[in-house]
C-alpha cells in the first residue's frame, strides 16, 4: 500500500516578484497578498524599481538572507533573464539554489507550437520547482508537453475589485458598449490587431451605428491612452456590454472585472470565458468575426429584459467564483504549501555547473553577447555566423554553457522515424527558412537533426552522428537520402554512411543561387558538396532553384530542380479592399543584404500615401526620415512560422522583390492565406500566369518609383488580383506535385 505523502502546512515568507503595482501583475500581486498575508509573511518586489539584474537580486539576495522563502516571478521571462544572468555572475546562484522558485503560465506565449522559443526556456522551466496556468486550456497544453514537470493546478486571476451587491443602475436609454485593451499589443512578436480592434469591433460598430441603433461606443486603448484602473472599473459600473476581441489570452482581466460590476459580455472563446461564465451568458462566446459581434450586440440591443439577466448573472458568478468561498486565494496557499514541502530539485544544481573560466572563457561569451545582439539589430546574425573562429567559439561555449542534450531519449523517435521511409530528407531547425522550405515539400518524409533548433549545425561533431548514420546506413527500406541545407554536420555524416552502406544514394539539397557565390562562403559551402560528388560520397545535386538543373547537367553534375509548395491553411486573408487611406504592406528582409534589396523597397513604401509597414528590419534613427510619413510596426526578433502565416494573412500585400532568389517561401505563403506578394524576376513564382506576371512582377527591382507604383497597381486592382491568386494556388500545387512523383520515382530506383 503506498502511503501517500503528508504535506505540512505552516508559516511561509513568500515573495511576490511583478512588474509595476499599477499594472495588471500588480494589482492581482495586491490582492493575493491582502487574502493570504495573515497566515503567511508576503511582500511585493517590483523590478521596474531597480536599473539591471545586479541590482534586483543584490536586492533579493538580502531580503531572503536567513530566512528560507518562496520566490514567485509573475513574469517568467524576467525569471528567464535572470537565470541567465546569475550563470555569468555566480554570487547569485544561491538565491535560486537555496530558495523555492515558481512562477505560474498566464498567456499562450512560447508554447511547443513556436519550437525555438520553447526550447529557449526548458531548462527555466525544469529549474522551477513548481508552476500553474491560469486557465484549463493552458493548462491542458502543458500537460500535453514530456520536457518538463506538468502544472500543479489551474490558479485564476484575480485582480482587486471592491465589490459591492448593490442593485444594478436603471437601464441606460442607450446601449453603452465598451472595449478594454491595448490594440498594439505583441505587434513586435508578430501579432497584428491580437485584440481585434480594428478588423473586429471597430467595423461591427460601425455597421450597427449605420443601421440606426442607439448604441455608444466607449473604448478604453491603453495604447493611445493610459486610463487608471479606478476609471476603468468606474465605466464599467455604468456601462451595459464589454467587447473582447482576441485571438487568445490567459485570463482578460477586464472579463472579471466586467463580472463584478454587472456588464454583460461578448467576447470569443479566450481564457476562462467558457469556465466561469454563466450558462447563459454563453450564448455571447462568439466567432472572432466583425459580422458574429454586430449579430451579438444587435440581439442584446433588442431585448433588454436579456440584458439584465445577463448582467445580473455574470455578477452572481463573479460573486461566487471570487468572493464567498474565496477559493482563489485558497488556491495560492495550497500551491505554495505543495512546493515548500518538495524534495530538493537536483536540476538546479545542475543547471549552474559550469568549468572554471579562465579571463578568455570568462569573457569570450561577453563578446559574443554583444556581437549577437549587434548582429541581430542590423540583420547581420548569417554574415557572423561564416566566420569560423566564430561559429566555433559559440559552439563550444553554447555547449558549456547548460545541461548537454541528452540523446538517449531521443533514440527512439529516430528509429520510428526512419523506419519504413524509402527517402528521408535531413534538416537542421538552426536555420528557419530552409526548416520550413524542406518540410513543406518532404512532409512525412523530412527529420529534423540536430533535434533541437539550438544546436549550432556548422560543426563536424556531434553526440549522437555515429548512432544517426549507423540507423540511417542500416535500414532496409532505405533507398535515398538527402541532406538539405548542406550543413557540415550533414557532410560528415554523409561521409559516415557512404563508408557503412554504398549503396544507398545521398544528394545534397541545395537552397542557394549562383549569384550569391559573390559572398566566399557561399561558394565555400557548395564547392564542399562538389568535393564530395566527386569524391562519390554523395550522388548528386537537388537544387530549390527552378532550371539551375540544366545547367549543373552541363557540366556534368548530376541534378534535380524542384520548387517550394504553397502549403495549405486554414486561415483567410478576410481584410476588406485597401484604398488610399489604408494599405497594410509587409517588407520582410535582411537591413544590409544586397540579395534581399531592402532599401529601394523601404522607399517606395514610405512614400505611398495612407501606407502601413510591417517590417522586421530594424530601421536606425539616422534612416527614419524615410518611414516619417507613414505607420510603422518594427517586429522584434524572429517570428515563428505559424504566427507569421497569420501575420501574412492581415496584411494587404508583401513586397519581397529582391536580386537573387531560388524558390521564395514568403511569396508562396502569402498566395496560400490569399495575400498578393509582389517580387522580382528571380523570384517569379508565377511563371506563366501572364495576368499575375503582368501585376506583381516588378522587373525594376532597383527602382523605387517602379516599385512604388507596382504596389499602387495592386491596391487598384486588388478584388481582380485575389481572384487570380486563388486560382493560381491550386495550379501551381498540382504542377509541383507531378515534379515531386518524378523526382522520387529517380531517387528510388
Amino acid at each position: 500500500m503506498t502511503i501517500p505523502k503528508l504535506i505540512v502546512k505552516e508559516f511561509m515568507n513568500i515573495i511576490l516578484i511583478v512588474d509595476r503595482l499599477d499594472w495588471a501583475f500588480g494589482k492581482i500581486a495586491e490582492n493575493i497578498k491582502s487574502k493570504i498575508n495573515k497566515e503567511n509573511n508576503v511582500s511585493i518586489l517590483c523590478t521596474s524599481k531597480f536599473s539591471d539584474y545586479g541590482d534586483f537580486l543584490e536586492h533579493l539576495n538580502f531580503e531572503v538572507s536567513g530566512k528560507p522563502s518562496i520566490i514567485h516571478f509573475y513574469w517568467r521571462d524576467y525569471l528567464f533573464e535572470a537565470l541567465e544572468f546569475s550563470r555569468l555572475n555566480d554570487k547569485f546562484c544561491d538565491v535560486f539554489i537555496k530558495n523555492k522558485i515558481t512562477t505560474h503560465i498566464p498567456d499562450h506565449l512560447f508554447t511547443s507550437s513556436d519550437p525555438v522559443e520553447y526550447e529557449k526556456r526548458v531548462n527555466m522551466m525544469k529549474f522551477i520547482d513548481g508552476y500553474f496556468t491560469t486557465s484549463s486550456k493552458l493548462f491542458s497544453i502543458y500537460c500535453d508537453q514530456n520536457d518538463f514537470n506538468k502544472p500543479e493546478k489551474i490558479i485564476y486571476d484575480a485582480p482587486k475589485i471592491d465589490f459591492t451587491r448593490d442593485e444594478l443602475p436603471s437601464k441606460n436609454e442607450v446601449l453603452k458598449v465598451v472595449w478594454i485593451g491595448n490594440s498594439r499589443w505583441g505587434e513586435h512578436l508578430g501579432f497584428l490587431d491580437y485584440k481585434g480592434l480594428e478588423s473586429i469591433v471597430i467595423p461591427a460598430i460601425k455597421k450597427i451605428k449605420k443601421e440606426g441603433f442607439n448604441v455608444e461606443y466607449i473604448e478604453l486603448d491603453s495604447y493611445k491612452e493610459k486610463t487608471t484602473h479606478e476609471n476603468v472599473l468606474g465605466i464599467l459600473r455604468c456601462a451595459d456590454v464589454l467587447l473582447i476581441s482576441s485571438e487568445e489570452e490567459g485570463t482578460p482581466l477586464p472579463l472579471i472585472e466586467a463580472m463584478a460590476n454587472g456588464c454583460a459580455i461578448i467576447t470569443t472563446d479566450v481564457g476562462i470565458a467558457s469556465e466561469i461564465l454563466p450558462e447563459m451568458q454563453k450564448q455571447f462566446i462568439v466567432d472572432r468575426e466583425c459580422d458574429a459581434f454586430y449579430e451579438a450586440i444587435k440581439k442584446i440591443n433588442e431585448n433588454r429584459e436579456l440584458l439584465l439577466d445577463l448582467k445580473i448573472k455574470n455578477k452572481e458568478a463573479y460573486e461566487k467564483f471570487f468572493v464567498i468561498d474565496n477559493s482563489v486565494a485558497k488556491a495560492w496557499v495550497d500551491f505554495f504549501t505543495v512546493v515548500n514541502n518538495k524534495t530538493d530539485n537536483r536540476f538546479k544544481a545542475k543547471y549552474f555547473v559550469s568549468k572554471k573560466k579562465g579571463i578568455y572563457n570568462k569573457y569570450m561569451p561577453i563578446f559574443l553577447y554583444q556581437a549577437s545582439k549587434f548582429a541581430i539589430k542590423y540583420n547581420l546574425i548569417e554574415t557572423l555566423k561564416k566566420y569560423p573562429l566564430i561559429k566555433s567559439l559559440y559552439y563550444k561555449l553554447s555547449v558549456s554553457s547548460g545541461p548537454e542534450v541528452n540523446y538517449e531519449l531521443l533514440d527512439e523517435f529516430y528509429q520510428r522515424s526512419i523506419k519504413g521511409k524509402k527517402i528521408i530528407a535531413l534538416y537542421s531547425s538552426y536555420w528557419l527558412g530552409v526548416a520550413t522550405s524542406t518540410s513543406s515539400f518532404f512532409l512525412k518524409d523530412s527529420l529534423v537533426y540536430p533535434y533541437y533548433s539550438h544546436e549550432f549545425p556548422q560543426v563536424k561533431e556531434h553526440v549522437y552522428l555515429d548512432r544517426l548514420s549507423t540507423l540511417l546506413s542500416e535500414s532496409r527500406d532505405l533507398k535515398c537520402i538527402v541532406m538539405s541545407g548542406g550543413t557540415m554536420l550533414q557532410m560528415a555524416l554523409a561521409v559516415r554512411i557512404k563508408e557503412k552502406n554504398n549503396k544507398v544514394k545521398i544528394f545534397f539539397g541545395w537552397h542557394g543561387s549562383p549569384a550569391q557565390w559573390v559572398d566566399y562562403g557561399h561558394y565555400d559551402t557548395f564547392g564542399g558538396w562538389l568535393d564530395l560528388y566527386a569524391d562519390s560520397v554523395i550522388d548528386g545535386i537537388i537544387s530549390f532553384k527552378p532550371e539551375l538543373y540544366k545547367t549543373l547537367n552541363a557540366f556534368n553534375v548530376k541534378s534535380y530542380s524542384i520548387a517550394n509548395f504553397i502549403v495549405d491553411s486554414d486561415i483567410d486573408n478576410r481584410l476588406n479592399e485597401p484604398d488610399g487611406d489604408r494599405y497594410t504592406i509587409g517588407l520582410f528582409s535582411a537591413m544590409f543584404s544586397w540579395y534581399k534589396n531592402p532599401f529601394p523597397q523601404l522607399l517606395a513604401i514610405g512614400s505611398i500615401s495612407g501606407g502601413k509597414l510591417v517590417t522586421n528590419l530594424q530601421i536606425s534613427d539616422e534612416m527614419n526620415w524615410i518611414t516619417q510619413n507613414i505607420d510603422v510596426v518594427r517586429l522584434g526578433g524572429n517570428v515563428n512560422n505559424s504566427r507569421f502565416i497569420k501575420l501574412l494573412s492581415k496584411l494587404h500585400v508583401v513586397s519581397y522583390i529582391t536580386n537573387t532568389e531560388c524558390s521564395p517561401m514568403i511569396a508562396l505563403e502569402a498566395a496560400g492565406v490569399g495575400t498578393p506578394c509582389v517580387v522580382g524576376p528571380a523570384g517569379n513564382i508565377y511563371k506563366g500566369h501572364k495576368e499575375l506576371e503582368y501585376y506583381l512582377v516588378e522587373a525594376e527591382v532597383d527602382n523605387p518609383t517602379a516599385i512604388k507604383e507596382r504596389l499602387i497597381l495592386v491596391r487598384d486592382n486588388y478584388k481582380l488580383i485575389r481572384e487570380l491568386l486563388e486560382n493560381f494556388v491550386t495550379e501551381y500545387n498540382l504542377k509541383l506535385e507531378l515534379t515531386k512523383q518524378e523526382l522520387y520515382k529517380e531517387l528510388t530506383q
